[in-house]
């Protein structure tokens, strides 16, 4: 039997169907309008991409004379004296929040502290050791911020940077369950932005990692992962990414005086000896541990650093545990010592010495013999001062503490003063914090001197030149590219990333390697010259190429083909050569020239001068 419905049911019943239609209708456009919108919205970001990736391909700093003649001609918010990582750092901090910026080293930039680390992009495991074992909160922050920097400088420059493993061997049960623990703690703290999980493996695996590894009484090891970086280069770079921001960077000019109620700076070109002055409205004092001189030169006559030296060396690999670095726990003076992978080589450093002055520290042979002694300890291939290839030594700007005088006590955190006449000194700190410590004092200029910045803080998502397009396999491409084999190709990948393109023009000419023990054409010491401003002998070999950090006699070769190679083709004089090889000559001893070289190779020297002359 059909049941019966009313006329009201079955109109209530068509007019729900109908609403039930038409809501569907709606949420079918709603969804077709967000995937709409959503694909204009990615449509429109890979276009900024791709005319941001052009742009930067096309990009090229100013010349040295054009340069020079914006600082000249140009009124600044920023003048940032130091062009270390603090420097270039707040430079491009300020660069990119629309601030006009100058920035001026004395010497190139990283030719200090900032070249001579440990070459660890990390968050502190030395400091994390303090930490626990003296209940200190405020290194526990400072790990805790240089573990989130860690990973922020690292998606920043992906082609200067990666992760490595850490060998931590163990030889007493105390000894794992601490150190288990420890780095546990450490994963812990780094959360969401960890490289890795570290483990455990026993005594048999351990011994798999290393052939010549010491076994007496070994317990087994803890494997840790953290980050290494080009430091050099990576320095360099953010230098010329400030530029590409609109920075004025100079290179080679020293700073002399500051009248700030003119607001006048008075610099002098090192090269040429010509002095100009710079107008500004502010001034940012970030050299190091060169803080207190730069102060004394601005009217401050109290000093607030302590220098503290610490010396590397670099070995060949076969002295460290296969494809990872090691972690001297307890060196004879009671420090942590690391061993780091770079370069196909090993770092191993660093020690602890304090000095009284930052100027013309070298390294000792102390300093050697005590960093072989540690290796020695863990390694039955004993390690010899002949298969030191080069040592160097670099001064840490730590900022005096009134609660301790012992440099090793004192913490790795940056400190920015106001000297009140319109300069602002930032110090203190490392490489891995070096973005938070120019951020917060552009923070500071902007809030206490009422810089007008377009924006906030935009450098955690600002990636270096070079970085845009960059993928890990990006040296196939080059390879076809440029037609060149693979090995050159990761070569370059590794050293200048998607910017590897740019050198097409002159590899044409000159792709012949300058020493056949590495990678290295006579091509990119023009492009280096053109394009990431390295001037003289020394910027080159051992900032853009690093040489001197790996083999300082090696260094010594190099320089002689490229000064050969220059004047040759008319792009030095033999006056400009001179002058820049004996700038060469006398900047080698900083890494370990005359403590290597046997006193019989000064013979060697003695012939190959007149090249020179």
């Amino acid at each position: 039997m059909r049941q019966y419905m009313s006329p009201n049911v079955k109109q209530f019943d068509k007019i729900l169907r109908l609403e039930t239609g038409m809501f569907l209708n709606l949420a079918v456009l709603v969804v077709m309008l967000v995937i709409y919108l959503v694909r204009k919205r990615r449509v429109a970001k890979e276009r900024r991409a791709a005319q941001r990736e052009r742009y930067e391909m096309d990009f090229t700093p100013s010349t040295r004379g054009g340069s020079i003649k914006q600082a000249k001609t140009g009124y600044f918010d920023v003048v940032v004296i130091g062009g270390g990582s603090t420097g270039v750092g707040v430079a491009l901090d300020g660069a990119t929040r629309g601030l006009r910026v100058c920035l001026v080293e004395q010497g190139d930039l990283a030719c200090s502290t900032s070249s001579k680390s440990t070459k660890l992009l990390h968050g502190g495991v030395r400091y994390l050791d303090k930490a626990v074992r003296k209940m200190s909160i405020s290194q526990l922050r400072l790990v805790i911020e240089a573990l989130y920097e860690r990973k922020a400088i690292m998606e920043i420059a992906p082609y200067l940077s990666q992760t490595i493993r850490m060998f931590v061997p163990l030889y007493s049960n105390l000894q794992t369950v601490f150190y288990f623990c420890l780095l546990k703690l450490y994963d812990w703290l780094a959360g969401s932005r960890s490289l890795g999980r570290s483990y455990f493996v026993g005594q048999e695996q351990a011994k798999m990692y290393n052939f010549h590894f010491r076994e007496k009484n070994l317990t087994g090891a803890m494997v840790y992962y953290d980050g290494s970086m080009d430091d050099s280069r990576l320095n360099v770079m953010l230098g010329v990414t400030a530029a590409f921001h609109g920075a004025t960077v100079l290179n080679h000019v020293k700073f002399i005086s500051f009248d700030s109620n003119q607001g006048q700076m008075i610099c002098v070109d090192r090269l040429t000896k010509r002095k100009f002055s710079i107008r500004t409205r502010t001034v940012v004092n970030a050299t190091g541990s060169y803080t207190d001189i730069t102060r004394r030169k601005t009217g401050k006559q109290s000093n607030m650093m302590v220098h503290s030296t610490g010396s590397h060396i670099c070995i060949d690999s076969k002295f460290g545990p296969v494809g990872m670095g090691l972690v001297d726990k307890c060196t004879v003076d009671g420090r942590m010592l690391f061993v780091v992978p770079w370069m196909g080589f090993l770092v191993a450093g660093a020690t602890e010495r304090v000095v009284q002055h930052p100027s013309a520290v070298l390294p000792t042979k102390d300093d050697l013999d005590f960093i072989v002694a540690e290796i020695n300890k863990f390694t039955s291939t004993k390690l010899c001062h002949e298969d030191v290839k080069s040592i160097w030594t670099g001064v840490r700007p730590l900022v005096q503490d009134s609660g301790s005088n012992n440099s090793e006590n004192l913490v790795r955190s940056f400190k920015i003063i106001d000297d009140k006449n319109k300069v602002v000194s930032v110090t203190g700190g490392k490489w891995t914090t070096y973005r938070t410590a120019a951020k917060e004092t552009i923070d500071f200029l902007v809030k206490n001197y009422k810089l007008k910045a377009s924006r906030s803080c935009v450098t955690e998502d600002i990636r270096i030149v070079g970085s845009t397009g960059y993928s890990r396999n990006m040296f196939y491409r080059i390879a076809e590219w440029h037609e060149i084999d693979l090995s050159y190709a990761k070569h370059l990948q590794q050293t200048y990333g998607a910017y590897s393109f740019k050198l097409a023009e002159y590899l044409k000419k000159h792709r012949s390697r300058i020493l056949v023990e590495y990678e290295h054409t006579y091509a990119e010491v023009l492009y280096v010259m053109r394009h990431e401003y390295a001037i003289t002998l020394g910027d080159i070999v051992n900032r853009r190429f690093r040489i001197g950090f790996i083999n300082v006699r090696d260094a010594e070769r190099m320089a002689i083909k490229i000064r050969e190679f220059l004047v040759l083709n008319n792009i030095w004089s033999n006056t400009t050569a001179r002058k820049y090889s004996n700038m060469f000559y006398a900047e080698l001893d900083e890494f370990g020239w005359s403590i290597l070289n046997n006193p019989l190779y000064f013979i060697h020297l003695i012939l190959i001068s007149s090249k020179f002359v």
